[in-house]
């Protein structure tokens, strides 16, 4: 299993209204250097934004918020006691009443509640209980708002992908604490510098690398550590790089398909290809069922939000091969670099982007029709033929145009801006002209 290595960047953050300088590569600009500050004045780090009492920290997927947030709240632990820090990964969190819960009886919570004691808290991933879980965020405020005598001493910082940040319960929380005590910050891509120290610190060339890095048009993604991530560990195997996004995920993901994430000893029954298409049909039952969460022990009594690996049972066609899946076949499969422990015997995505990669590629691969890829991805809430990607879906919908060319040219027609977030570099010359004609 491969070491996971901690790098020692300065991440910075800038307010969503504002414009970031990008160098001539497509990097942050570094703002220490000499005429860094100029280009990107506003910039901020989170440590000098301690006695804020309310931060929403926003930011694409795989850009780094989970570490960015994990790392303040060690931070604030050590500077102002482990009794005053409370970190919560929403991804652990099974439903709204079992966050709710975990909350109320929690020590720390109950100080701050009932005694008035300063408590820092953070929710890491907020888009997962937004994206599966109705009025999630209506949960949380109305909890604050009956605690609001106490709210001067409540120290708030939340984490969420930009797209699903609920702004409906942004004004809510912002009326707690009122003016001036609150700010939201979008994280910044990564600096030149920060690319090159990863490559060095993973042995590589970094001038090599670098230099594959610009001439594959792929700095977009250098810039972001789960993507660079994957960029390094494929120069580290091909010495060079894919040419599209999609290639680059699916070697990506092919590599931790590969990895065993926590028992090594387990003997595998499945070959590379019959794990991804394994992983592809677990990424679609969790996603299409609103399920973020694969139970793999005493699944008899099932949380909302969670999926039984039985569930999971079925045959797959792999290069016209059946395979027949079990218990161990599925076992096999969790158990790589794909997911994570969520503790007591659950599991779910080590990131949700690989999830919805992989459901795009299912998608894929067992041809279906538009009919049903429409009814799928898109909705009209208010039923008056006027369709829209389903929010929680933006980034699968966003895969499938990069991955399918037919699929664009319908979906385009139907909601040209979430086309937005798929990769340009496929997108033909007519495409283009049809998107921007479309918006």
């Amino acid at each position: 299993m491969k070491i996971k290595i901690k790098y020692q960047w300065t991440r910075y953050w800038s307010p969503p209204e504002g414009c970031i300088s990008l160098d001539d590569r497509g990097f942050l600009e570094d703002p220490t250097s000499k005429f860094g500050k100029y280009f990107n004045p506003n910039l901020v780090i989170l440590e000098s934004l301690a006695n804020v009492n309310c931060l929403f920290l926003l930011g694409e997927p795989g850009i780094g918020k989970s570490t960015e947030i994990e790392d303040l709240s060690s931070a604030t632990s050590a500077a102002k006691g482990e009794e005053h820090t409370l970190l919560l990964k929403l991804q652990d969190v099974m439903t709204p009443d079992n966050f709710i819960e975990q909350l109320t009886k929690n020590s720390k919570f109950l100080a701050w509640a009932e005694e008035g004691e300063p408590l820092y808290l953070f929710l890491d991933s907020f888009d997962v209980g937004t994206s599966f879980f109705l009025n999630f965020a209506n949960y949380f405020s109305k909890l604050l708002s009956d605690n609001c005598t106490q709210i001067a001493n409540l120290y708030l910082r939340i984490s969420c992908r930009t797209a699903l940040w609920p702004s409906y319960m942004e004004g809510s929380l912002v009326a707690l604490w009122g003016d001036g005590k609150w700010q939201k910050q979008v994280l910044c891509p990564l600096t030149k510098k920060d690319v090159e120290a990863a490559a060095f610190a993973r042995g590589i060339d970094k001038d090599k690398f670098m230099s594959e890095v610009h001439s594959k048009g792929v700095s977009g993604l250098a810039g972001k550590p789960l993507t660079l991530n994957f960029l390094i560990d494929i120069f580290q195997e091909l010495g060079q790089l894919p040419d599209k996004k999609s290639d680059i995920y699916a070697k990506g993901c092919e590599l931790l398909a590969q990895e065993p994430r926590d028992n090594p000893a387990v003997k595998p029954t499945l070959n590379l290809q019959q794990r991804l298409a394994v992983a592809e049909r677990i990424a679609v039952a969790m996603l299409v069922g609103d399920k973020p969460t694969i139970v793999i022990e005493n699944d008899s009594n099932l949380l909302e939000g969670e999926i039984g690996i039985a569930e999971l049972h079925g045959n797959e066609f792999v290069d016209a091969v059946p395979v027949a899946l079990g218990d161990e076949q599925i076992k096999e499969v969790l158990n790589t670099g794909l997911f994570s422990a969520r503790g007591d015997g659950k599991i779910g995505w080590a990131h949700q982007t690989y999830g919805e990669f992989l459901a795009a590629r299912y998608l894929v691969r067992h041809k279906l029709s538009w009919k049903q890829i429409k009814s799928f991805l898109f909705q009209d809430p208010l039923e008056i033929g006027v369709f829209q990607v389903i929010p929680q879906l933006y980034e699968v919908g966003a895969w499938l145009a990069s991955i399918d060319a037919s699929f664009f040219d319908n979906a385009v027609l139907l909601d040209p801006e979430f086309l937005l977030l798929s990769d340009a570099s496929v997108m033909s010359d007519h495409q283009k002209i049809v998107l921007t004609s479309e918006l």
